[in-house]
This record gives C-alpha cells, sequence and structure tokens, in this order.
C-alpha cells in the first residue's frame, strides 16, 4: 500500500517529517480498516486556503475554502483504476488545507496532528467508497456507517499512539 505526500505549504512549527510518517500511518491504517485492497496507492496533497478554495471551486462548484476533499478514481463498485503497466490500484486524492486544519484544531483545543489525522481519515473513506452528504446518505444510514468508521479509525490510531 502506497501512499504518496506532497506539501504546497510549509506549516510554521510542523515538522513535514513528522507529519508525512503520520499522513502515511493514519491513511494506511484507514485503507485496512475499510478493506481496500493491499496492492492500492493513494496521494495526499497538502495546500493553503487560497489552493483549497481554487479547487473547491473547480470541481465542486462552491467557491469557498473547505478543509478536505478527496478526489475518487472510481465510483463505488466500479472496475479499478490502474494505468498500464502498474502494479497498484490508484484509489485517489486526499487533498487537505493545513490553514484549516490549524483554525480547527485551535477551535476544537487539540493538537494539528490530531486535527490531520480527523481529515486524513475522512478523506481516505471517501476513496473507497463512504459517504456523509446528501439525502441518499442520511436515508440508508451511510453518513452514521460513515461516522463510525471514522470514530474506529481514530481509535486505532489513538491505540498505536500515531497521534
Amino acid at each position: 500500500m502506497e501512499v504518496l505526500v506532497q506539501f504546497h505549504v510549509h506549516p510554521s512549527g510542523a515538522d513535514l517529517r513528522v507529519l508525512g510518517q503520520l499522513t502515511r500511518s493514519a491513511v494506511r491504517e484507514t485503507l485496512v480498516a475499510a478493506g481496500a485492497p493491499g496492492d492500492c496507492e493513494t496521494s495526499v496533497l497538502y495546500v493553503h486556503d487560497d489552493e483549497m478554495r481554487r479547487l473547491n471551486a473547480e470541481y465542486r462548484g462552491v467557491d469557498r475554502s473547505t478543509d478536505v476533499l478527496a478526489f475518487a478514481m472510481r465510483e463505488s463498485g466500479a472496475a479499478p483504476a490502474r494505468d498500464v503497466g502498474a502494479q497498484n490500484e490508484m484509489l485517489g486524492d486526499v487533498v487537505i488545507s493545513l490553514d484549516a486544519a490549524a483554525r480547527q484544531a485551535a477551535s476544537r483545543d487539540h493538537s494539528l496532528r490530531r486535527e490531520v489525522a480527523i481529515l486524513l481519515i475522512h478523506g481516505a473513506l471517501h476513496l473507497v467508497g463512504h459517504d456523509h452528504a446528501g439525502p441518499a446518505a442520511a436515508g440508508c444510514g451511510r453518513a452514521r456507517t460513515m461516522r463510525k468508521m471514522e470514530r474506529r479509525c481514530m481509535d486505532a490510531l489513538l491505540s498505536k499512539m500515531i497521534v
């Protein structure tokens, strides 16, 4: 399971090496818990609010920043996305605004690491088909299922002292 990490932002007071390790651990733990194939790949990109706003406007039609976006390579139940000659199934990309993560961590009185882990778990679950938005998700309990998975993944990270 490969997790590629890129930083288009340098957070003040944050160690990029440590944040990269947290990213790989949180995404792997989440994907394993969600039953993702072992031969999968995902990427995580950290950006500022202005870049997140641009992405949110371009891909979702919402002209404001957000904390996390997930771009799944396939719809739930669709065939795996593999480049010709690639060994791993590409699940998709998670984009996190470190500006938003820092604000949310401060307002919730916990660490940036914990907030980033929450956002990584949320984004990774979207890549494997979990959803929480819209009447279909609410009506069939998918939002509740996603929240349970998020708690289970965070508990696993906490038990391993990753967060």
